[in-house]
């Protein structure tokens, strides 16, 4: 499996050197063009569902509000409309990318040498979650670096937390964030009724759960971590030892043990990240939910609606005889 004449080493060097360059630049046209497409759809989708769901929320009656906070309608318009772009985003060409890749690898192992091949594929599964817990434990730490991790909220979401109520004042408990984001809004309210203390001592209560969830997380992401990587070593170390004991029955050369051992490799590697890359179903069909919910609800007073008697004129003349007010 090597050459000994220096003249063909530089010829073949040069050869297989200019079709790496090849391969490197369809993969850099192909990429850009893939990235591209799915990134364009991806905008333009989030954006129309963010104008239509903003659009209905501008159309349902007052007291419609009265039974929704304002924050988190902003928070909903803004996750929603994020969590449903994934499914058109860069995600689901990651993921088709990494099926043409499993199978064009297992194409090439089959061909090489079947009888490694096989017990390659054996391992697949431990090599499939080995990758996707690399994928998990590197995104969440280079996620939580760039500050972009989980938010309070979403650790507070994981402790469960119920409705807290301190000094009689009941706050939205479990969630830093929008108890701190109600305490300022209404800071006015909490100075005037000198819930200060109080306020004070629910964000505290809130914020433990999010410390303890971030702590366990810590752990399990060191174990997986850890573990991942022992799967990824032993896998190498059994394929390598029976290509070793192929070689010596001479059922394979060294050349087909290379090519069966990284085309499948590579692709229950690429595969694995694909999967990691890929969103949260349940969060995308909640959202999606919310979304039809909100889009589905007619408002009782539709500014917009063409619906009833239209006047060919009217006389700005208008009387109001024994009117009640009624709070809904």
């Amino acid at each position: 499996y090597y050459l000994d004449d220096p003249s063909r080493i530089r010829s073949e060097a040069a050869k297989w050197g200019g079709i790496m360059l090849g391969v490197g630049g369809g993969i850099f046209v192909a990429a850009f063009v893939a990235n591209a497409a799915t990134g364009i759809g991806g905008g333009l989708l989030t954006m129309r569902v963010r104008m239509v769901t903003f659009t209905h929320i501008l159309r349902q009656e007052v007291g419609w509000f009265d039974t929704h906070q304002t924050a988190e309608l902003a928070s909903q318009l803004e996750s929603d409309a994020k969590a449903v772009q994934v499914v058109a985003g860069q995600r689901v060409g990651i993921l088709i990318q990494g099926l043409v890749t499993l199978v064009l690898g297992m194409v090439l192992a089959f061909t090489a040498g079947w009888q490694l091949a096989l017990v390659v594929l054996a391992i697949f599964p431990l090599l499939g979650v080995a990758g996707y817990l690399e994928m998990q434990t590197m995104g969440k730490s280079m996620m939580a670096n760039k500050g972009a991790g989980k938010s309070l909220d979403d650790f507070a979401a994981e402790e469960a937390g119920e409705r807290q109520t301190a000094r009689g004042v009941e706050f939205s408990g479990g969630r830093p964030g929008l108890l701190a984001s109600e305490a300022i809004l209404n800071v006015r309210t909490v100075a005037s009724s000198t819930a200060e203390k109080g306020v004070e001592e629910a964000y505290a209560a809130a914020l433990r759960g999010p410390k303890h969830a971030a702590y366990r997380n810590a752990q399990i992401a060191g174990a997986g971590y850890g573990l991942c990587y022992a799967i990824i070593f032993g896998s190498y170390a059994l394929a390598f030892w029976y290509g070793g004991v192929l070689i010596d029955r001479g059922t394979l050369t060294f050349q087909q043990v290379l090519e069966v051992f990284f085309a499948l490799v590579i692709s229950a590697t690429t595969i694995s990240q694909s999967q990691a890359m890929m969103p949260d179903w349940a969060k995308t069909s909640a959202a999606v939910n919310n979304i039809f919910a909100l889009l589905n609800r007619r408002s009782r007073i539709d500014a917009e609606s063409m619906r009833g008697c239209t006047l060919d004129t009217v006389r700005g003349e208008l009387a109001l005889r024994s009117v009640r007010f009624h709070y809904p």
